[in-house]
């Protein structure tokens, strides 16, 4: 396996407006994350419109 030796953060900056959904559902998941999510985060995080 890999070896995980400086886990470094993604600048929120980094993060396209439309994967907010995606990376709020991976921190609610379990995946690493500086500050854990909590489910009322994930309430506040909305999608792109898919133009309908």
């Amino acid at each position: 396996g890999i070896s995980i030796i400086t886990r470094v953060p993604l600048p929120n900056s980094r993060i396209p407006e439309d994967a907010w959904v995606e990376m709020e559902a991976k921190k609610a998941a379990g995946y690493y994350s500086e500050t854990p999510s909590h489910w009322t985060d994930l309430q506040e995080v909305t999608g792109r419109s898919i133009g309908l």
